[in-house]
Order: structure tokens, then C-alpha cells, then sequence
């Protein structure tokens, strides 16, 4: 025969069910608050770090634009003495080979 619970018996059995249900509430509760405070401080590390990446990409840029500046300010003042000076320079070098060889090839 199924014994049946009466109401009196019930109630406590109840309570002590619902007190552990609300414990372990309580510990997932905690468990997720903790997990939310690491994440939290783990994107305010990672906002660091993107803050300071940031910082030295643009150092980084400023100097690049700075050395390509003086790249051609090099080369503009080179071309412009090699527009005062037209007989050196890389553009006539095959010109001045040119007359070595046929200066060779007239002595032999």
C-alpha cells in the first residue's frame, strides 16, 4: 500500500526543500556575479591595451609621415642638382658606358 503525505508532514519537508532551492540560487548567483566581475575587468584590460596600440599607431604614423616627407624633400634637392648637372647622374650613366665601349672597341 502508497503511504500518503498529510498536510502537517508536508509543510516542513517543503520549507526545507524551498531553503535548499534558494541556497542553491544563491551560489549560481554568486558564480555568475564573479564571472561578470572578470569579464568586466578583463574589457577594461583589453580597453587598455586598444588605448595604448592606439597611441602607438599614431606615433608610429606621425613618424612615417615625417620620414616620407624628408624622402622627398631628398629627392626633390636631388633632382634638382641633377637638373644643374646634366652630364652625372644614373639617367646618363648608359650614355657614359656607351662612349667607354666605343672608345674601347676604336683602340683594339
Amino acid at each position: 500500500m502508497v503511504k500518503t503525505a498529510n498536510s502537517n508532514s508536508s509543510s516542513p519537508v517543503s520549507t526545507d526543500e524551498a531553503q535548499k532551492q534558494r541556497k542553491k540560487q544563491a551560489k549560481r548567483e554568486a558564480k555568475a556575479m564573479l564571472v561578470v566581475e572578470k569579464a568586466k575587468v578583463g574589457v577594461e584590460k583589453a580597453e587598455q591595451k586598444l588605448a595604448k596600440a592606439q597611441t602607438r599607431l599614431e606615433a608610429r604614423t606621425a613618424r612615417l609621415r615625417t620620414r616620407e616627407a624628408n624622402l622627398a624633400e631628398i629627392r626633390s634637392s636631388h633632382e634638382v642638382s641633377e637638373v644643374s648637372a646634366p652630364g652625372v647622374g644614373p639617367r646618363n650613366i648608359h650614355a657614359v658606358i656607351g662612349g667607354i665601349d666605343r672608345d674601347f672597341f676604336h683602340c683594339v
